[in-house]
């Protein structure tokens, strides 16, 4: 692990020093979970096993250095306009889960169950303050779904905008998801208010918002594998053009 990135997360707009003194900080930080992805998008291969040792010491960084070590400065390039303490608190699990990482999720879930690794499996992390089992069937991970549910996650706590795993997968169309939580007892919220728009950023003029929000007529099931990639990172690049024009500002 590079001592560099050891100290954790950086306050608002400290990274783009980095980026300049490492020209392949930003494309490293968005795209090396995507290929790591293990058949969860197209861009994705299948990790070996030093490549595993690897992930495991990063994500192992959150728990062994201060401010959340290499983990957690790998969270905020990757979401740099996100606060401090929101990075803060958002675990390894939950990234893995998020990415589609299922090789490293089972990993994760092993340690956690030999003791080498403390962590709870409900933790709450992400912008939203959801569980890592809520951000996977957000995503439509099937297969980190499948683990996490066997592993004793719950699949009725509710994210701070008060929904629950189930109401995200039949949102967004994930049947075999949907199934799957039932039979581990997984309920809808009561109705929700179908007008919401989940991510919701406002565009400025240096910076183009996604291509889709999460609202009533959106249906992410529609999409291809590559079109939901290709997504997720103008969010990613949306993101940090807007944390360029802060740090213009501010600068």
């Amino acid at each position: 692990m590079f001592k560099e990135f050891a100290g954790g997360y950086l306050e608002r707009g400290l990274h783009f020093d980095l980026y300049e003194r490492y020209p392949l900080l930003d494309y490293a930080s968005t795209l090396w979970a995507i290929h790591a992805g293990s058949g969860a998008n197209l861009y994705s291969f299948e990790l070996e096993e030093q490549e595993f040792k690897l992930t495991d010491a990063l994500f192992t960084t959150f728990y062994t250095l201060g401010n959340g070590g290499n983990f957690s400065f790998w969270v905020h390039c990757l979401l740099p306009d996100v606060r401090a303490s929101v990075v803060g608190l958002s675990e390894p699990l939950y990234y893995a889960a998020s990415f589609g990482l299922t090789s490293v999720v089972q990993r994760l879930l092993q340690a956690k169950k030999k003791g080498t690794m403390n962590f709870k499996i409900d933790a709450i992390g992400g912008r939203h303050k959801s569980t890592a089992l809520e951000i996977a069937c957000y995503r439509g991970r099937n297969d980190v779904v499948e683990l996490l549910l066997e592993a004793g996650a719950d699949p009725n706590i509710t994210s701070k905008k008060g929904y629950t795993s189930l109401y995200w997968a039949k949102r967004n169309g994930w049947q075999d998801i949907a199934k799957m939580l039932e039979l581990h007892g997984g309920r809808s919220k009561a109705e929700a208010d179908s007008d919401l728009e989940y991510i919701n950023h406002k565009p400025t003029e240096s910076a183009t918002p996604p291509a889709i929000l999460w609202g009533p007529s959106a249906s992410v099931s529609t999409l291809s594998e590559q079109e939901r990639t290709q997504l997720w990172l103008n969010e990613g690049k949306w993101q940090k053009a807007r944390m360029r024009e802060y740090g213009r500002r501010q600068g």
